[in-house]
């Protein structure tokens, strides 16, 4: 009887070598090995068949289909067994040649049948990434070779777009060909390469499609600020246009604010004329220098993770992080938000006469009642709370102080109006204008709820109560209410979009927390620092910036796909264009 190994599903059996077909008895695979004479011939059981070919993958759990370990000398034996055939000069190019076909879309790799032999395997690819890619640590390059069986990577010669999962190069980008090659000392004889492309494309700091903003810096670090791609030539802005708005989000304004004294004086690196007043269509870059930052006052949080922070999630993905002043979880990464914000809401006010305006309606308990089409930008900018309220802002702004003098913190909402939003903005289905809306301003720090129009209330409304009657108004279709918040069906229809947002308290204080530190030590933490006790006054430009973003990105797309030819209008002629674009002088 002639002892055999099945490498695909890791079963072990017994044939008569003059009528055995070369075939696994129970995958049926031809990918066998027979043993040598020190071999067992106790089988492993039965496995889990895989159904699919080379590329199908087995759920199983466990990791090793079929494997039952009886002594602790059997243990030693096969891991020792599998050992050997991890480095046999035939399995590691077979398992080259698996890999290569699975990057390129032609098979798969079924790594949970095999065993430790696979295991070991999976090690030595994971050395091979280290030394050819330097990545962080062999735990991360071991996740990456983990990784390979469920991510489909795309051969170069791939056409289309990128589909779900699938690695890809950003547009415009070199992509670049690795050579893979054995980091360790084969055996004699073996020799492969591994050709593929793994482009990592980093995410979470860009924002938009047609009118594209990137971020960049860490609130300690030399600077922050933002590139911005897509805005039109031509456009009339200055830097003190961009100014103004960075003002408003600057800290040390109040007592109620953080004391971090900065300027906050922007300088455009690029994309305007000679006569800085003019955009040229090219990528404009806006860089803010750090100039107060107080780095030792973090020194606590080197090891302790502060409470309702993101100190240690960020430990938990990255591996490492920005220890002061919280790097770009800090509400100083929205700088460059707020200068972006700054020229989309030019573009919107030049093209469409559309207005961003936002307001703080509540601190803790504390609400107030505001006229939305008759409200003003100076009426919002009187006090240091940002309420147009002047009664209830001075409540709210008691509110704030008090529970800064106990070293504690608040939260609050934020309602931020648009007026004269063009008809037609956003897209059916996923790309719904609330649904981007709600996007862009959760991305803000310190956000934990969105509404727009009626909101959670409208939940408690039945139909003929909630529903937004139509109406003629000179040749224009309106709504007698506005619980629909301006958008129905996902696009813009004209009225006001009304949205609010609600801010928790600032997660550092001045008062001693339970908290862990970075060895999994149960400890308690008195942060220090300067932070805001209420972060809502200086969101209100925060939360204009990053809805007047959306509606600048929205703006381009709709013009670009719905505005270029003549239309057969609902109400009336043909119309080349909808004229609520047309900015001709009367």
């Amino acid at each position: 009887m002639t002892r055999v190994f099945c490498h695909y599903c890791s079963a072990r059996f017994t044939v008569r070598a003059s009528t055995w077909s070369g075939r696994c008895e129970h995958c049926g695979s031809s990918f066998t090995e027979i043993l040598g004479t020190n071999a067992r011939d106790q089988p492993r059981g039965q496995p889990a068949r895989a159904t699919g070919g080379s590329g199908s993958r087995t759920n199983n759990p466990t990791g090793r289909i079929g494997r039952q370990r009886s002594t602790e000398s059997e243990e030693e034996e096969e891991e020792e067994e599998d050992g050997a055939l991890a480095n046999n000069p035939m399995m590691m190019r077979l398992f080259s040649s698996l890999l290569e076909d699975y990057i390129s879309g032609n098979g798969g790799i079924n790594i949970d049948t095999m065993g430790s032999m696979g295991e070991a395997w999976m090690e030595q690819v994971a050395a091979q990434l280290m030394d050819e890619y330097q990545p962080t640590s062999f735990p991360t390059a071991a996740r990456i070779v983990s990784a390979l069986p469920t991510y489909n990577v795309r051969p170069r010669s791939a056409k289309g777009d990128p589909g779900p999962g699938e690695a890809f190069a950003c547009a415009g980008e070199e992509e670049e060909q690795c050579d893979d090659k054995p980091c360790h000392q084969e055996p004699p004889g073996l020799t492969y390469k591994l050709n593929y492309n793994l482009i990592v494309r980093a995410t979470g700091s860009t924002f938009g499609n047609s009118f594209r903003v990137t971020t960049f810096g860490e609130s300690h670090g030399g600077g922050v600020g933002c590139v911005v791609d897509g805005v039109p030539p031509r456009l009339k802005i200055t830097q003190e246009d961009i100014q103004y708005e960075l003002d408003r989000r600057r800290p040390g304004q109040s007592k109620i604010t953080t004391p971090r004294k900065e300027t906050d004086t922007c300088e455009i690196l690029s994309g305007m004329a000679p006569d800085g007043g003019t955009t040229l269509g090219t990528p404009i870059c806006i860089l803010v220098r750090n100039k107060d930052q107080k780095s030792q006052d973090y020194s606590e949080m080197e090891a302790a993770y502060r409470p309702s922070h993101a100190d240690a999630t960020y430990d938990q993905k990255y591996g490492i992080r920005a220890i002061a002043g919280g790097g770009r979880s800090s509400a100083r990464e929205t700088i460059g938000r707020v200068a972006a914000g700054a020229i989309a809401k030019k573009l919107l006010q030049e093209v469409a006469g559309t207005e961003v305006l936002a307001y703080v309606n509540r601190v803790r308990d504390v609400g107030c009642d505001v006229d939305h089409s008759t409200m003003t930008m100076a009426q919002i900018e009187s006090n240091p709370v940002r309420c147009p309220d002047a009664a209830a802002a001075e409540l709210m702004y008691q509110a704030i102080d008090e529970v800064r003098t106990r070293g504690e913190s608040c939260g609050g909402e934020v309602t931020c109006v648009v007026r004269g939003c063009p008809k037609g903005l956003g897209s059916p289905v996923f790309d719904k204008l609330e649904a981007e809306l709600a996007k862009a301003v959760m991305s803000l720090p310190a956000t934990k709820g969105f509404e727009i129009g009626s909101g959670f209330s409208g939940s408690r409304m039945v139909g003929s109560e909630h529903n937004d009657p139509y109406y003629m108004d000179n040749g224009q279709i309106r709504t007698s209410s506005n619980r629909s918040g301006g958008v129905q069906g996902g696009l813009s229809n004209g009225e006001d979009i009304v949205l609010r947002v609600a801010f928790k308290p600032t997660a550092t204080i001045a008062r001693k927390q339970q908290t862990v530190n970075r060895n999994g030590e149960n400890i308690e933490l008195l942060a220090r620092g300067r932070h805001d006790p209420c972060v809502v006054p200086r969101a209100v430009p925060m939360v204009e910036a990053m809805v007047a973003l959306v509606l600048a990105d929205q703006l381009l797309q709709h013009y670009a796909q719905c505005e270029l030819l003549p239309r057969a209008g609902a109400l009336g002629p043909d119309q080349k264009a909808n004229h609520q674009f047309d900015r001709q002088a009367a």
